[in-house]
């Protein structure tokens, strides 16, 4: 947002809010950046490929089988393309399926003609004609239920290869396939490719080409290995030129990302990445999802089988080198005050305000801790040292408000913060030091809603700290 002059509303409008219709388009705009996914239950598919191999490897590798089931146990995409005989009884059938079981699905649609410029993925529908019945089948089988479509992967990045008249056509079939598919119901995301990949103006401008306006958003890192914060700089320069436009990331194996954007078919030393989630902690993306089946093949690189195929060993390494990167013990410290008062001072118009979301971090195996600055030095300049008022402070930004998470915060300050400390003797227990806070609080939630302040301070069993309560007096 810009700085506002004084007398005028908050905005997320580039014009001040100074009357009613401005303060419904305002209220207006607000509306935009709700995530149309948010509270999404994805489907976990109980015959996936990484399922039977774990169910396979259960009794003679036990060890490798728990490594699988990392991947198993996570909701996967479907892809869809000319392989299946009759698209809409699979789409249906799936829809049903998914829908039984109180989940969304995730298809990805993967049949434009001349499909990936006949490298490994070679294929696709004979033409367009036969692309559009095929998309058209595509949306009856939706129906008119809930189900989220990635459009065509690569087919707007990689169109390079393609003569003038060729990018008109396939820019054409994308648009007619963005208003066919949500017609039937679907959320759908057309593939813009990755932050390596093309300049965000010339991928805006093919997305606005191809019908970007009528759909839900753009697809990142499909099949793809690149950083999701590389993906996220990437997405939201190219969401500002589209007007505020939302997006998802595939972080199915970008756990360890490429540097090189030319390693993209079956690179070593890979891992899973964030699991899939609609609540992702960002205004602009809708999901990370696990697009990619991890553990299928980008082609015949690499030592891999042919594209699609599940490659057992490739599918091991990413769990494993997952597997260790959770046994590493990442933690992070948010500073919420200090980040707030440095960020953006380079910025005079769309100042960047951002908080590390260290609930989002602690879901995922990060062991997080809510500190302060040095209160009244050059970073911290304000401030009380209260630690309390930092996890509210934190909370507040990230709009963190159920009973749990605010639990989580405030063990931010206290047992997460031990943790990061190796401080194997706190708690209460017997023979460990009496080192106690006394919060006037009657649960961690409250004190962290309410801002409740320390009322006595022991260290080793010596009180050190007494703050009385407020009194108040009568009037007289």
């Amino acid at each position: 947002m810009r700085r506002r002059r004084a007398g005028e509303m908050p905005c997320n409008n580039r014009r001040p809010c100074r009357d009613s219709l401005s303060m419904v388009a305002c209220a207006f705009l607000v509306a935009q950046t709700i995530n149309p996914l948010a509270g999404t239950r994805l489907y976990v598919d109980p015959n996936s490929s990484a399922q039977r191999q774990a169910e396979t490897w259960k009794r003679s590798k036990p060890q490798d089988a728990a490594l699988i089931a990392r991947i198993a146990d996570q909701p996967t995409a479907k892809w869809l393309g000319g392989w299946v005989t009759n698209i809409a009884r699979e789409v249906s059938q799936a829809v049903a399926t998914t829908t039984s079981a109180g989940a969304v699905p995730v298809f990805v649609a993967y049949n434009i003609p001349n499909r990936d410029c006949g490298s490994y993925s070679a294929g696709g529908a004979g033409g367009g004609d036969a692309y559009r019945k095929w998309i058209q089948d595509f949306a009856n089988g939706v129906g008119g239920r809930s189900a989220i479509v990635i459009l065509e992967p690569d087919a707007l990045a990689g169109m390079d290869c393609l003569t003038g008249p060729a990018r008109d056509a396939r820019i054409t079939l994308i648009r007619d396939a963005v208003k066919t598919l949500k017609e039937s119901g679907a959320s759908v995301y057309i593939d813009a490719g990755n932050a390596g990949w093309q300049q965000p103006p010339e991928m805006a401008r093919r997305l606005t080409q191809a019908g970007i306006a009528m759909a839900d958003g753009f697809a990142l890192n499909v099949s793809n290995f690149q950083a999701t914060s590389a993906n996220v700089a990437y997405g939201e320069r190219l969401s500002a030129l589209m007007g505020g436009t939302h997006f998802i990331i595939d972080t199915s194996r970008n756990g360890i990302p490429t540097t090189d954007p030319r390693q993209w078919c079956n690179p070593q030393g890979r891992a899973l990445g964030v699991t899939p989630t609609t609540n992702t902690g960002h205004p602009l993306i809708d999901a990370f999802l696990w697009v990619k089946q991890p553990g299928e093949s980008d082609g015949t690189c690499g030592g891999g089988p042919p594209a699609g195929q599940w490659w057992s060993v490739y599918a091991l390494e990413l769990a494993r080198m997952a597997a260790r990167l959770a046994d590493v013990g990442v933690a992070v410290t948010v500073l919420p005050a200090t980040d707030l008062f440095l960020m953006g001072r380079d910025h005079e118009f769309n100042v960047p305000r951002g908080v590390v979301d260290a609930n989002f971090l602690v879901e995922r195996g990060v062991n997080c801790s809510i500190s302060s600055n040095n209160i009244l030095n050059p970073f911290t300049p304000l401030g009380d040292c209260s630690l309390v008022r930092m996890a509210n402070l934190h909370a507040n930004i990230l709009q963190v408000s159920r009973r749990e998470d605010l639990r989580e915060c405030f063990a931010m300050l206290t047992a997460r913060s031990a943790r990061l400390m190796n401080l194997a003797d706190y708690g209460i227990a017997i023979g460990h030091p009496a080192d106690l806070v006394i919060v006037d609080a009657t649960s961690p939630e409250q004190a962290v809603a309410e801002i409740r302040h320390p009322l006595a301070v022991f260290k080793r069993g010596r009180r050190t700290v007494t703050r009385h309560p407020v009194e108040l007096h009568r009037p007289g």
